[in-house]
């Protein structure tokens, strides 16, 4: 499956005239929203970004099929990188910001055996110290897919 670039803006409302191929993130009083757009700038889907900002978790060892709140600070603060090999409870269309706030860097692991076939990732991506990515599941290929 061939990957299309998209470009990602953070907003405080959708456009009246979207850009084709992209994804804008929404910020709301207490969520997020996230509007997907086509290749002629029509918003395909939208989705709520957790119910809470933030939620912080400690990354000690490499870590498979986690369990993530919508938006998730990551703090790898071990010296040396970890891997989180895919992430759990993927559903059509589900978002979740991840941020690292730790002194190291997280590799998200593409199609890694170490978890579940639908809890993997389309690709790897390395989370460095301060990075922020968006992932977000493709039932089409029942993986999930990260965008920085």
């Amino acid at each position: 499956m061939a990957q299309i670039k998209v470009k990602h803006f953070k907003v405080l409302g959708l456009p009246t005239e979207p850009e084709p191929n992209s994804y804008y993130l929404v910020e709301n009083d207490d969520h997020y929203m996230i509007y997907v757009t086509d290749e002629e700038g029509v918003p395909k889907w939208n989705s709520t970004v957790g119910e809470e900002k933030s939620v912080v978790l400690e990354i000690s060892d490499d870590q498979h099929d986690l369990e993530l709140g919508g938006i998730t600070t990551l703090n790898n603060s071990t010296g040396i990188l970890k891997v989180i090999t895919g992430i759990s409870a993927g559903a059509a269309n589900i978002v979740k910001r991840l941020v690292n706030g730790g002194t190291s860097a997280i590799l998200l692991a593409g199609e890694d055996e170490g978890s579940a076939a639908a809890n993997r990732f389309a690709a790897g991506f390395l989370l460095n110290i301060g990075a922020i990515a968006t992932i977000i599941y493709n039932p089409d290929i029942e993986k999930w897919e990260v965008f920085s």
